[in-house]
């Protein structure tokens, strides 16, 4: 149909019907009318609707990216986390700026989302191994005590103290056991916790915790409010179903 139908869908913008509001501008985003734009944005930023993520969708395949980016942006700090979660996607699909990362123990990515109010801790459980901080800084307290399931790690600070002593019994040997210390920034715990071990008894390396344990430790520090700020994992991969024939 093209551009010239641009003036047929323009009245469908004001349609009682929300659905009706979104089709209509996604189909005049993608043909170019960038005033449908602002139809997606508020969609998006109603939290009474239903269809804010195919709003923020609709504008990240068809807007630019600088309009995009800014509406993404505006939902980081979003009362819904689905939405949170989606603008974070979207501005990390988009390599935005807003997005800082760097890479752990040849493991994971640890994100970084400074801009974001609400502190949030993301852990994803499908395709690329990421744990996402939005918020920074986010800092424990002092006075905790964290141990991973089969006791093999814990982080400890007591009270008063602005360093955290984290030990490790090595997994096969738990005679053997390695001692770093850390700030109370979390980033700086995950970074000790699982950047490789150093060779030749050089300083500076981690304890090669694995991506698993710690989501569990991250998990565990903020449901016992060693951390402030809320905990998230992301959804497990689909595996489909084997069909006999």
């Amino acid at each position: 149909m093209g551009n010239q139908c641009l003036g047929n869908l323009r009245p469908l913008l004001a349609a009682p019907d929300e659905r009706v509001r979104l089709h209509a501008a996604r189909c005049m985003l993608s043909l170019g009318g960038d005033e449908a734009l602002e139809t997606l944005r508020r969609i998006a930023m109603d939290s009474s609707s239903a269809l804010r993520l195919e709003a923020l969708e609709a504008a990240a395949a068809s807007a630019r990216h600088s309009d995009s980016a800014l509406l993404a942006r505006k939902l980081l700090d979003d009362g819904d986390i689905q939405v949170r979660l989606a603008a974070y996607e979207n501005l990390r699909q988009g390599e935005d700026v807003a997005i800082t990362q760097e890479f752990i123990g040849r493991t994971f990515y640890l994100e970084h989302i400074v801009q974001s109010s609400r502190k949030l801790i993301y852990v994803s459980r499908s395709g690329q191994p990421r744990v996402v901080l939005f918020g920074e800084p986010i800092s424990c307290h002092d006075g905790i005590f964290v141990e991973s399931l089969d006791g093999d790690v814990t982080i400890n600070a007591a009270v008063g103290q602005s360093q955290a002593t984290i030990v490790r019994k090595h997994p096969k040997r738990p005679e053997v056991v390695a001692q770093a210390q850390s700030s109370l920034d979390l980033a700086y715990i995950i970074r000790v916790l699982c950047q490789e071990p150093s060779k030749g008894g050089d300083k500076g390396g981690g304890l090669g915790v694995s991506y698993a344990d710690l989501a569990m430790l991250l998990k565990q520090m903020c449901d016992k409010g060693a951390v402030e700020a809320e905990f998230h994992a992301g959804p497990l991969p689909k595996i489909s179903p084997n069909i006999k024939k």
